[in-house]
């Protein structure tokens, strides 16, 4: 949950002091959940995850960071600024693991910056990691000990965890370590797992934390309750560790809390006690969710029907059900009061519970014990709110790159609307580009389905449940055949098809009923919304989902061995039987070639089914990204696979790029080639733009400019979206219709 991006986007907005008081209380959240092995359906294998809560229109890009070499640098922006701010930075002492995550979009409330927040994610080793759950610690806590504003937090969490550690406990040592040399810049708790423990860090002050191995015999969820009282052995150093001071902190501040028998309770010694009506409300509904309801006698409930206060808060709980499965755990995290039982007479069927409205994304680590550990952790990520989202497949720790319907960091924002209100309904029935993006399929559907609630949403919820079952059933199958496969190189690939194959499918199926329902909502409804692809007599799919068939389906991944071979006319790939590549895409040694039909590599621009692409000189070969320099004309290559082309095909159009916007020639002019970067004045869709003729302190050479500009010995105004203004009055100054300043008032 990230309370300093709430704080850092609530600064320019003018809301009364009040308001801005209030909202913390129920606005911001998250839920985190954990249910060992000995309560769940199949033997040896338990679950961990994580509701993140804030803003109900905001995408989150899922991806794979590459390994790094020692040295490499973890930069907070947790305080703005980057590098110039008082933010937490520390190098990498040896080379970084390549791990999953799922992150902010750079353009929400991070400046740009695109390596915010990770969220959620699994490494090579197989260690997984859920952060943050943010607590808040009492008045008299933050007054001995305060968070540090250039110490660790919810930014950097997962990166370090992941990228640094083989197993759980040396992920928690790590980060203990770093709050105790840095301090923390918040308070949170994380769940760290691999396929033999998990752990929960509990960081509680600005330099105090405890970590402990969570029970085999009790379940959890927590909304942001620091205050959920939990006992741990703090002199069992096989299952415990923690800050040195963490007991003597609150002896000399006066604030220790202690149970009966006299031994520390941490949690209620640091946190606050009054933890908000939003954080009660999912504390109940949660624990009735799991068939442990709290006994009457331990809320309370006002007039209204909301649930105000829990008396006696456990942190962990025995579940009334010991036959807990991935689908229950998946959606537990949609749990409100008109879908759980167990409540008081009282409580409003409107209380929202564990599935809020704000959700930006939800994920369950299904993790399985005295199995292979890169294979023996399933990450299940549902974008968006979890209440009419399905849940994807990935075994994070095999996978080399994601299917590229999740978008990356260059995903246009605008589809969002405004995030910082409700949903607009009016933005989801709108189709467009975003609808080939798996963040924004789940967004609509949620948003129509909240915004109809009694007709479309409960077919919505059956049709997703099955299509739901059915990738747990297919993934079952895919994690018996990644058991068997033999060779790194081959479980990688076999790996990441999977997870290609089960986005695809269930992106297919999402965007067909997200269409199927703009156009019901379109009619006079008279007759019922029904999906094509659900039976409903059998509540089932009508079509098989088909995710294990593709990816198993597929010829066995053997890959032949090539070697280089050169002669008068170039370089061709031969493999051990003489055979050459024709008219066919190869990588090799993490670069991409591309070879003619007669088996020679590509060299300089070719044009490959309809899309131009460089790949170098004559010695070189391999396919270009990103910017490119090439007699004299800059073009842009595409840094990965998106809906406008491939990885490598160039540009044109408008193109977003780091926070600054470029036009690259849809076709040659005296100017310059097709795909080429403009520069000077440019008019496109009946509007003149002005494009840097040379890089300034105001943006690179290319870059569209805004506001003031002097150039030929006249002034123009270009307006927030780059267009020149003209005819009209900016301020005390007047424009032409040539867009020249002309006079002043």
């Amino acid at each position: 949950m990230k309370t300093r991006w709430f704080k850092r986007a609530m600064t320019g907005l003018a809301f009364a002091a009040a308001t801005v008081m209030a909202v913390p209380v129920n606005a911001l959240a998250c839920t985190q959940v954990w249910m060992p092995d000995t309560l769940t359906a199949e033997e040896n294998t338990w679950y961990a995850g994580r509701a993140e809560d804030s803003y109900t229109r905001a995408v989150k890009i899922f991806g794979v960071e590459p390994r790094h070499e020692a040295g490499f640098v973890y930069q907070s922006n947790e305080n703005g600024g980057g590098a110039e701010g008082d933010n937490f930075q520390w190098k990498a002492p040896t080379d970084t693991y390549r791990y999953t995550y799922v992150r902010d979009h750079g353009n929400n409330g991070w400046e740009g910056f695109d390596n915010a927040y990770s969220a959620a994610g699994v490494n090579e080793w197989g260690v997984s990691c859920s952060a943050t759950l943010s607590i808040y610690p009492s008045t008299e806590v933050k007054a001995v000990d305060p968070n540090v504003d250039s110490g660790i937090g919810e930014y950097n969490y997962v990166s370090i965890a992941l990228g640094q550690s083989k197993t759980a406990r040396e992920a928690v040592e790590l980060l203990g370590k770093l709050v105790d040399e840095h301090g923390a810049c918040s308070c949170d708790q994380i769940i760290i797992s691999d396929n033999t423990e998990s752990w929960l860090l509990d960081v509680v002050s600005g330099h105090q934390w405890v970590a402990f191995q969570l029970p085999e015999d009790q379940a959890s969820v927590n909304p942001n309750m620091g205050s959920l009282w939990y006992k741990v052995d703090l002199d069992d150093e096989e299952k415990c560790i923690h800050s040195e001071n963490l007991v003597k902190t609150a002896e000399d501040g006066s604030f220790l809390k202690k149970f009966d028998d006299d031994t520390p309770d941490i949690a209620r010694s640091y946190s606050r006690t009054n933890e908000g009506n939003g954080q009660f409300s999912r504390y109940v509904i949660g624990r009735a969710y799991f068939d442990a309801p709290l006994s009457e006698d331990k809320y309370t409930v006002d007039d209204q029907g909301r649930i105000t206060g829990v008396t006696d808060g456990s942190l962990f709980f025995t579940p009334g059900r010991s036959d807990w499965t991935t689908f229950d755990m998946i959606r537990s995290l949609a749990a409100r009061a008109d879908n759980v039982t167990g409540l008081k007479d009282g409580v409003a069927t409107t209380v929202t519970g564990v599935g809020r409205q704000d959700s930006l994304e939800s994920h369950i680590f299904e993790i399985k014990r005295n199995t292979d550990p890169q294979v023996g952790t399933v990450e299940w990520l549902a974008l968006n709110r979890d209440e009419y989202s399905v849940a994807i497949p990935s075994f994070g720790a095999l996978v080399t790159e994601v299917n590229w319907r999740y978008g990356t960091q260059e995903l246009s924002t605008v589809h969002q609307g405004d995030r910082y209100n409700n949903d607009s309904v009016a933005t989801a029935r709108a189709a467009g580009e975003w609808d080939q993006y798996l963040p924004y399929v789940m967004m609509d559907i949620n948003t129509l389905a909240n915004a109809n609630r009694a007709d479309l949403a409960p077919v919505m919820r059956s049709y997703l449940d099955v299509l739901q079952k059915a990738l747990i059933a297919d993934n079952d199958l895919v994690e018996a055949e990644l058991l068997k496969t033999q060779g790194a190189e081959a479980r990688e690939a076999l790996a990441t098809r999977a997870a290609d194959k089960a986005a695809e499918k269930t992106w297919e199926r999402c965007y067909k009923v997200l269409q199927e329902a703009r156009e019901w909502l379109n009619t006079d409804r008279s007759k019922p919304f029904a999906p094509s692809d659900y039976d409903a007599k059998n509540d089932a799919l009508v079509t098989p989902l088909g995710y294990a068939e593709l990816t198993l389906g597929e010829d066995p991944v053997v890959e032949p061995v090539y070697a280089w071979k050169k002669d008068a006319k170039g370089w061709q790939l031969v493999d051990e039987d003489g055979n050459t590549l024709s008219n066919e895409w190869k990588d090799v040694d993490g670069s991409r070639y591309h070879f003619d039909e007669d088996g020679y590599m590509h060299t300089g621009w070719q044009s490959i089914d309809g899309k131009w692409y460089h790949f170098g000189n004559a010695g070189d070969g391999a396919m270009k990204s990103g910017w490119l320099l090439d007699g004299g004309h800059w073009y842009w290559l595409r840094d990965d696979d998106n809906a406008y082309g491939p990885k490598g095909s160039m540009g044109s159009g408008w193109l977003q790029k780091d926070g600054q916007w470029y036009w690259l020639r849809k076709s040659g002019s005296a100017y310059g080639p097709e795909g080429s970067m403009g520069s000077g004045w440019l008019q496109t869709g009946g509007k003149w733009y002005w494009l840097r003729r040379s890089g300034s302190a105001w943006g690179p050479e290319g870059s569209m400019g805004v506001g003031w500009l002097q150039t030929g010995g006249k002034w123009y105004y270009l307006n927030g979206d780059g267009s020149m203004a003209a005819d009209t009055w900016v301020g005390r100054y007047h424009v032409d219709g040539s867009g020249a300043w002309d006079r002043t008032r």
